[in-house]
């Protein structure tokens, strides 16, 4: 007993004194690697932004060509089982009412979707988000190059193998590929997404007691968490949406990109929402409308400028969202910045330093110590050793951390190494 009293009220080492720091000020620290990579990615999608905003006017332009023309004719609702199933045909001023419909949540999804993503999307424009959160902005147009980037490497594939890459719809007047596209954008979305992937996990989500407390969440999509449920209806619907695309006359090339494709609008859905992913499905079918529609062989070169630095890029998020994709299978992070080692601090036997003080050493001891000090001897009296190596910060110098979720916070800057 009087050996434990001199160990716990000897003095301790401690080469530096904790609390008298100035409060962390976040605007000084320097950003990582991960976000001047994902800053200058952030940059590179003003240019779909932008190119959304086009759409979105040739969208409403759109009508003026549609509207004279869609009253003659009729069109069948469907299902994708994967096979087309026709529910109803509806024609006429019926036929013309639902197209404005269409326009409407098109244009009402691409409203919601810049409010609601364009906070979190200047942050990271500035460098500054969290790393792994991403806006909607972010996912969408993201997801969006890498599909660009899957399906293109495909395509070009296929013909070296000497195969046929011919799209559908070649053979359609303007006024019926403005319909049919602005159509696939927001009734695939109902009729894939949400019947697929939404309403089952109402039934999953009851049976295991986990049911949302907002159920409207499971009709618009948003704020889900990926687990096995959600990822197992996420790949069921993008490979009815694969082979959808097939039975609907396209060719069977395009099974593997669409399938890949709907695997990206399920997981927009849950994560960000039914508007977000009606963005995105909108964004990649009017992607050429605005040259088509204004006739403009500038804007039709700026169209395969823009379209050919979207995969350039999305060979990049490709990267990323496989190794995102790998990081879930395995449950270990990827290309995360190895951490520094936090500095041994040596003591007298037994003494335990505070959780603030990082990672401690337990089994490194000095030359000439045990661990299990003679009864009734008092410490020896060995001045601990400097050490060698150990966590400097590289935004203030300071040599104090603790370990935060895997990675190192500097104590006087706050900075996460």
């Amino acid at each position: 007993m009087g050996h434990q009293a001199q160990v716990q009220q000897a003095p301790l080492y401690q080469p530096w004194h904790y609390g008298q720091y100035p409060p962390v000020r976040t605007w000084a620290t320097k950003p990582t690697w991960r976000a001047v990579v994902k800053g200058m990615v952030s940059y590179g999608m003003l240019s779909f932004l932008g190119l959304i905003v086009v759409s979105a006017i040739t969208l409403v332009y759109g009508t003026s060509i549609v509207s004279p023309e869609i009253v003659h004719h009729s069109y069948p609702l469907y299902v994708v089982v994967p096979l087309i199933i026709s529910i109803v045909t509806i024609s006429g001023t019926v036929l013309l009412a639902y197209y404005y419909l269409i326009v409407a949540a098109i244009l009402a999804s691409i409203l919601w979707f810049f409010l609601s993503g364009c906070k979190t999307y200047v942050s990271e424009l500035r460098m500054k988000a969290k790393t792994r959160e991403h806006s909607a902005i972010f996912d969408v147009a993201g997801l969006l190059f890498a599909y660009l980037f899957m399906s293109t490497a495909i395509a070009l594939l296929v013909m070296l193998m000497g195969g046929d890459v011919e799209g559908l719809g070649e053979d359609l007047e303007l006024w019926e590929m403005l319909f049919v596209l602005a159509n696939a954008s927001v009734w695939e979305e109902l009729v894939t997404r949400v019947l697929f992937v939404g309403l089952p996990l109402i039934m999953i989500h009851r049976i295991s007691g986990g049911l949302r407390s907002k159920p409207h969440r499971y009709f618009v999509g948003g704020a889900f968490r990926m687990g096995r449920a959600e990822v197992a209806l996420i790949l069921a619907s993008s490979v009815i949406f694969g082979f959808g695309h097939f039975a609907g006359g396209w060719g069977a090339w395009k099974i593997l990109p669409t399938t890949i494709g709907g695997f990206a609008f399920g997981y927009i859905f849950l994560k960000h929402g039914l508007a977000s992913a009606i963005v995105m499905h909108f964004g990649v079918d009017y992607m050429s409308m605005p040259a088509s529609v204004f006739e403009s062989t500038a804007m039709d070169v700026l169209t395969v400028l823009i379209v050919f630095s979207w995969i350039c890029l999305g060979f990049v998020m490709s990267i990323y969202y496989i190794s995102r994709m790998a990081e879930y299978v395995t449950g270990t992070r990827l290309l995360e910045p190895r951490p520094r080692a936090v500095p041994v601090m040596w003591t007298y036997p037994g003494w335990q330093a505070p959780q603030q003080w990082g990672r401690q050493d337990p089994a490194a001891t000095p030359p000439g110590w045990t661990n299990t000090p003679p009864q009734n001897a008092p410490p020896p009296q060995v001045t601990p050793p400097s050490p060698t190596w150990g966590f400097v910060c590289p935004n203030c110098g300071n040599v104090e951390a603790r370990w935060v979720e895997g990675r190192f916070q500097c104590l006087r800057c706050g900075y996460l190494s």
